[in-house]
C-alpha cells in the first residue's frame, strides 16, 4: 500500500515501480481501474475500489496537486489532500517474493516460476497464489471475532463452492501430465474447512423474502 499527500516528497519514478508491483498496468490513457499512465511530471492512476481515476501532478520530487477527473471528459471533479493506492491485482509481487519464487524453481515447476517473474500477470495467474504464498491467505485471516458474516444464502454459497471444486479437479485430470499445475486442494479452499472458520464469526443470514415482499434475517452471536 502506497499513500501519496499534497507536499509530499516523493520520486515520481518510485511511484511508477510501486505501481507496477502493485498490479497496476501501465496504459496509453487511462480508463479502467487497475490502470494507470505517465505524462511528463502528471501521474493518472485508477486506483481499484474507486469511481473515478486520479491525477497527480509533480514538480520534481514534490507533489503539487491531487484531482479526481472523469476518465470520459478528462476533466477534474474535485481536489483531493492524499489518496492510498491499493493493490490491483490478488498476487503482488516485491523483488523478495520473486527472489523466494526463483530459489524454489525446479525441473517441475520451473516453467511457470518463470512466466509468473517475467510477466507478473497472465490470465490464470490467480490458481498460482499457493505457489507464491505459503501458506495462501483468505478473507478471514483479515477479519476478527467482531466481525459479522452477512449470507443472502449458505446453501447457494456451498453450491458455487462445490462448482469451482469441481472444476478445478477436471482442469487438473486434463492438464497434470501437460505442464505444472497445483492440485486442486492448493487453489480452492474445501467449504467444510470454511464451515469451521465460520464458527468463529457472528453469522447474519437472509431468511426467504415474504408474500408481502420483506425480507427476514436470523442472527448468531458468537
Amino acid at each position: 500500500i502506497l499513500e501519496i499527500r499534497v507536499n509530499a516528497h516523493l520520486s515520481l519514478e518510485q511511484v511508477k515501480e510501486q505501481l507496477v508491483m502493485l498490479g497496476y498496468e501501465r496504459e496509453d490513457r487511462v480508463q479502467v481501474d487497475g490502470s494507470f499512465s505517465v505524462r511528463g511530471d502528471i501521474l493518472d492512476v485508477f486506483v481499484h475500489g474507486l469511481q473515478n481515476p486520479v491525477r497527480v501532478e509533480f514538480f520534481d520530487n514534490l507533489v503539487e496537486t491531487i484531482r479526481e477527473f472523469s476518465p470520459i471528459t478528462q476533466k477534474s471533479t474535485r481536489r483531493l489532500e492524499r489518496i492510498t493506492l491499493i493493490p490491483a491485482k490478488e498476487m503482488i509481487l516485491t523483488y523478495q517474493t520473486i527472489e523466494s519464487l526463483q530459489k524454489r524453481k525446479n525441473r517441475t515447476n520451473g516453467e511457470i516460476i518463470e512466466k509468473i517473474c517475467t510477466l507478473r500477470y497472465f490470465e490464470g495467474i490467480d490458481s498460482y497464489l499457493s505457489l507464491v504464498y505459503k501458506p495462501a491467505g483468505t478473507l478471514f485471516d483479515y477479519a476478527n471475532n467482531g466481525y459479522h458474516v452477512l449470507f443472502n444464502s449458505i446453501k447457494r454459497c456451498e453450491e458455487h463452492a462445490g462448482f469451482y471444486s469441481n472444476e478445478a479437479k477436471r482442469l487438473y485430470a486434463e492438464k497434470k501430465n501437460a505442464c505444472f499445475i497445483l492440485p486442486p486442494d492448493k487453489i480452492v479452499q474445501n467449504f467444510d474447512s470454511i464451515r469451521l472458520q465460520l464458527e468463529s464469526f457472528g453469522n447474519i443470514s437472509v431468511l426467504p423474502e415474504t408474500k408481502n415482499h420483506l425480507f427476514g434475517f436470523e442472527i448468531s452471536e458468537k
